[in-house]
């Protein structure tokens, strides 16, 4: 999974003031999978990816060339 992802996450979370625990339960994840994911120690499948763009109001899009 792309830094960029991880880094977009940790920056929408600091600055929503969203915990990680709140972001895991709106994922349907554990608290700890949050951590790994946000420390690259692993990545999260891509629905709860999804689900954790849309809980933080985050949204991909394509670079241009």
């Amino acid at each position: 999974m792309p830094t960029d992802f991880r880094k977009a996450v940790k920056e929408a979370m600091q600055t929503k003031g969203i915990t990680q625990k709140t972001l895991a339960e709106a994922v349907g994840t554990y608290q700890s999978h949050i951590s790994a994911y946000l420390n690259g120690e692993r990545g999260l499948p891509h629905d709860k990816l999804e689900k954790a763009f849309d809980a933080l109001g985050l949204e991909v899009k394509q670079k241009q060339p």
